[in-house]
């Protein structure tokens, strides 16, 4: 086994370091270790200085402040508890801030560990025991770096992304010192905007100077925006096969297979992920998404309630899990741990990230509860409110997978009111904008058959609503089968439908009297019901930037969205 030396360092491009004043974050689990990590960076400039014993203590830290530089033990071989097994999936989730440092200690470095934590969004790796001077060597390094990007971070976070693209490629085009680093925001940038030929050939300029296993991720990331599942499935898998320390890349191949409709492929993918870094909870949730979806209940179970041992307090648990789970403890009759799950939900309210998103979920629950005990009148009073919140402009598929899996088992008993068939027939074309999301609807129905065929035929239901509003255009008259399409997109909050409205508008623009006035409204409305946000697959949907970076100095909240009334004007 080789040994990295102690003043390896991960960045080749490092300029004359330079000193300064820094907040840090250190964890380790030894005692002496951190009180000596704690001296340390005292001595090199640390002010103020968090010391954690615990990774979990480490990780909440990370996810609700900010800090400018962060040093974390990764001694651990279960990579559940390792440093950069954390790293990789605050990255992953939006939730480690671009500019903050990461380094990695360790006793014991291969080659293959440190590849793993760069690709991990990691700065550099010291080899323990390591001087107070090998360390400030790193830092300064890594000040320097941030110090050079300086322009590209401000412009980031004015929120002015061409003037960090633009920063970006005058370093790429002068070749000056971290110029690959800011290759990499440039490609992010490129594909956040949706500038997918040139993302790709930024990709293919980093390649070229270094085959950098996030480059050829990134060229997967194209394929998979380009919609090109089946050649993106391909590229992945060998990508994969290659480089299998990316773990990233299986999340973007599951997703890809989704798209595709091959669920079973997506979920086998799914494990692998979720095995090779058992300490995520965004993974854990996803496999137990995807699990149920297939229908695999023990799996789905097993799954979740270990996404919520681990990760319940986590900014990245995502509380539609707790729903999933007392759906399946409803369907294989398990009370008892449904009433402790309801529990578990009141006590994880009190550190919760969203906590009325939590209370509606809990509403969920209690409504499971009631019914598995026969109060069905008692059940359906208490989501009743939720009735009037699918309607809303903001209203999720999630909002829409709750609401029908409670009125699908108040069928199966036998509690039927007659506006419920309306109710999910409305879920259904709105949320049906892909056969995928179609399919998932039906499986949260699935305890009643009628209602389950019915959002299952949802997808050609809206595709036909959109055909027929376009027949005046088949005899001519664009101009009224461009206005009713639009009007059904305000309708309807179909996507698809969003979508087919905004290319006609486009296309036939100069042909619109009113082009100017209808452009207006389909921005309204995808403004209005935060459109990237409800394009992403239902399994996957919070899955940020799978081997990318979040731009953003923070997650934000979003902002307020308009009300019923509102949306009326539209």
């Amino acid at each position: 086994m080789k040994l990295l030396q102690p003043d390896f360092v991960l960045n080749p491009e490092a300029e004359a370091p330079q000193r300064g004043g820094f907040s840090a974050l250190a964890y380790s689990a030894n005692q002496a270790g951190r009180s000596l990590l704690g001296h340390q960076l005292r001595a090199i400039g640390g002010e103020p200085i968090t010391q954690v014993s615990r990774l979990a203590e480490a990780k909440r830290a990370l996810e609700f402040n900010k800090y400018d530089l962060v040093v974390l033990d990764d001694d651990d071989n279960d990579s559940a508890t390792a440093g950069r097994t954390m790293v990789e999936d605050l990255r992953r989730c939006g939730h480690l801030d671009i500019k903050t440092i990461v380094i990695l200690t360790s006793s014991l470095a291969t080659y293959s560990r440190v590849t793993d934590a760069a690709e991990s969004g990691v700065d550099s790796f010291l080899l323990r025991p390591f001087s107070q001077n090998s360390l400030q060597e790193r830092v300064n390094t890594a000040l320097t770096r941030r110090q050079a990007l300086s322009a590209i971070y401000q412009s980031l976070g004015a929120g002015d992304w061409q003037g960090a693209l633009a920063h970006c490629q005058s370093r790429i085009q002068k070749k000056q010192s971290f110029w690959l680093y800011a290759a990499r925001i440039a490609g992010e940038i490129l594909l956040s905007q949706g500038r997918l030929e040139a993302a790709h050939e930024m990709y293919q300029v980093v390649l070229q100077a270094n085959a950098l296993p996030w480059a050829k991720l990134g060229i997967g990331r194209v394929l998979f925006a380009q919609r090109k599942h089946q050649e993106a499935t391909s590229y992945l898998s060998n990508l994969a096969q290659s480089h299998p320390e990316q773990t990233d890349t299986y999340d973007l191949m599951a997703e890809a297979h989704l798209e595709l409709g091959q669920i079973d492929e997506a979920l086998n993918i799914y494990q692998v992920a979720a095995k090779a870094t058992p300490g995520s909870v965004s993974r854990l949730q996803r496999l137990g998404f995807a699990a149920h979806f297939c229908g695999d209940a023990h799996l789905a179970i097993e799954t979740l309630e270990r996404s919520i041992r681990i990760g319940a307090r986590s900014k990245s648990f995502d509380s539609q899990s707790l729903v999933f789970l007392g759906q399946l403890y409803v369907e294989t009759q398990r009370s008892s741990e449904l009433k402790e799950l309801i529990k578990r939900a009141h006590q994880i309210l009190e550190h919760a990230a969203e906590p009325q998103r939590l209370q509606e979920h809990i509403r969920v629950l209690d409504a499971y509860l009631l019914a598995a005990g026969g109060h069905l009148r008692q059940a359906r009073t208490l989501i009743a409110p939720m009735f009037d919140q699918v309607n809303a402009p903001a209203a999720c598929i999630d909002m829409a997978f709750n609401t029908s899996s409670v009125l699908a088992l108040l069928a199966q008993m036998g509690h039927v009111h007659e506006s419920d068939a309306n109710l999910i027939d409305y879920l259904g074309v709105r949320f049906s904008h892909t056969k995928l999301s179609a399919l998932w609807l039906s499986r949260a129905a699935k305890t009643h058959t009628p209602y389950a065929d019915q959002l299952h035929q949802a997808y050609d239901q809206a595709f036909q609503m959109a055909q027929n509003a376009l027949k005046p255009h088949l005899q001519g008259n664009t101009s009224a089968a461009v206005a009713d399409l639009v009007q059904l997109a305000a309708d309807t909050l179909n996507i698809r439908i969003i979508d087919m409205a905004t290319k006609m508008v486009q296309r036939h623009t100069d042909e619109l009297l009113d082009a100017r006035h209808l452009h207006q409204r389909i921005e309204r409305i995808k403004e209005a019901i935060n459109l990237s946000e409800k394009q992403k697959n239902p399994v996957s949907r919070y899955l940020k930037h799978p081997g990318g970076l979040s731009l953003t100095a923070r997650s934000t909240s979003e902002a307020p969205r308009p009300t019923n009334s509102e949306m009326l004007a539209l």
